[in-house]
């Protein structure tokens, strides 16, 4: 299970870190392996298609979501709506690679893996290293 204190769990992690790709790559990996699984969470909760998931609901979701308010408080933090207008540009901006996954695997995107974004990344940046 994963810890409410993490963006991805440790095998994640591992999976992310052991890939060959640049640390761009890996933060972009990171980031769209989190937005998948909150946009996930939103979309069951909401009943709506992955693809609805917008900056309403992302905010609402935040403002609802106990672990994290506790995170944010133990940092001295608070969700205003710049934080939230900030999240929501994070986890939106997932929308396109994941897109590009789906495509490249022929499925929907909320029947996409951590292991065919990992690899789909990878290969990104494998190609976009070839070039230089």
């Amino acid at each position: 299970m994963l810890n409410p204190d993490e963006l991805l769990s440790p095998e994640e992690s591992a999976q992310v870190d052991g890939a060959l790709m640049t640390s761009k790559d890996r933060f972009s990996t990171r980031v769209a392996i989190y937005a998948l699984r909150i946009m996930k969470q939103i979309s069951a909760e909401q009943v709506i298609k992955m693809e609805a998931v917008g900056p309403l609901q992302l905010g609402e979701f935040l403002e609802s979501d106990k672990a994290a308010q506790e995170a944010m408080v133990a940092q001295s933090m608070e969700i205003d709506s710049n934080f939230k207008q900030f999240w929501s540009q994070i986890i939106l901006s997932a929308r396109k690679p994941l897109g590009a996954i789906a495509q490249a695997n022929q499925t929907g995107m909320a029947h996409i893996t951590t292991d065919q974004i990992i690899t789909w990344f990878e290969a990104q940046s494998k190609a976009a290293l070839d070039q230089k």
